[in-house]
């Protein structure tokens, strides 16, 4: 079951402007800079919040995560967060197009170009749910 909590760190942290958006990997070197894809985030935001998880810079500017994993989210980070069980374990979902297929954060931030913003609207929507507005609409009697 997803942990609202802590998925909302995330929303929060993908909004913050502090990460760079990369592509392909998880972190890595790029020209110089720090980037992150989204799930990149997901794990530092993870490691900031007491999750005992490993990270090195590799040789070619990767950033590696629980000792080898530089492209999917580990699974010590999936279950923190509690992220639904496979087939999406290591890619969770942040929508649906418009045939109802799903979206997964790689597809979202690597295929779709989505930015930050939007990656966390799809999160906070598919793992928090949307806080309807309240009627203002007067009632006629």
């Amino acid at each position: 079951m997803a942990n609202k909590e802590r998925i909302q760190l995330l929303v929060d942290a993908l909004k913050s402007g502090e990460f760079t958006q990369g592509k392909g990997y998880l972190a890595q070197i790029e020209d110089g800079e720090l980037v992150h894809c989204c799930l990149g985030v997901a794990c530092v935001v993870a490691q900031r919040n007491g999750l005992d998880l490993s990270s090195e810079l590799n040789a070619s500017g990767l950033i590696i995560f629980d000792e080898d994993n530089d492209t999917e989210l580990p699974l010590s980070v999936s279950e923190w967060y509690g992220f639904d069980a496979s087939p999406h374990r290591f890619n969770p979902v942040v929508g649906h197009n418009e045939f109802t297929d799903e979206i997964t954060a790689t597809n979202a931030n690597d295929d779709l170009n989505w930015n930050f913003e939007k990656i966390a609207e799809g999160f906070k929507k598919t793992y928090i749910g949307v806080e309807e507005a309240p009627n203002t609409e007067k009632s006629i009697r």
